[in-house]
């Protein structure tokens, strides 16, 4: 049973990496990464999100610098939001996530026996 299984999951497999969702998110993630504005604004705002992180964590929080950074984040954000390359990424990716959760709700019906919860509500057909 164990090896009809893992044939039926390669199958899967080969059949998700071929699915119009999967694909077009590896084209926007490849896209993405040659796109040097994009990852460029991408690795300023993480590095930004950091500092806020560690300057709000300190004892006695500088709160000119955090309001500085805040404003260089929203600054940032703006531009992102604006980058077509980071909204075709971001559109694929959300895409991506809702056919992974569709499938991981699916799957979970079969492993989880009849009336128990799944844990995601995405997926679900309501409680009782």
């Amino acid at each position: 049973m164990r090896e009809e299984l893992l044939i039926l999951l390669e199958n899967f497999g080969e059949a998700l990496s071929s699915d119009p969702v999967v694909t077009g998110y590896a084209e926007a993630r490849e896209l993405l990464t040659s796109d040097a504005e994009a990852m460029s604004l991408t690795r300023e705002y993480n590095v930004q999100t950091m500092m806020l992180k560690s300057m709000q964590q300190a004892s006695e929080p500088d709160k000119l610098a955090i309001r500085t950074t805040q404003e260089k984040m929203e600054e940032l954000k703006k531009k992102m939001d604006s980058n077509e390359t980071l909204i075709k990424f971001n559109i694929a990716e959300n895409a991506l996530n809702d056919l992974i959760n569709e499938i991981n709700g699916k799957l979970t019906a079969y492993i989880t026996p009849a009336g128990g919860c799944s844990g995601s509500c995405s997926t679900c057909g309501g409680c009782g």
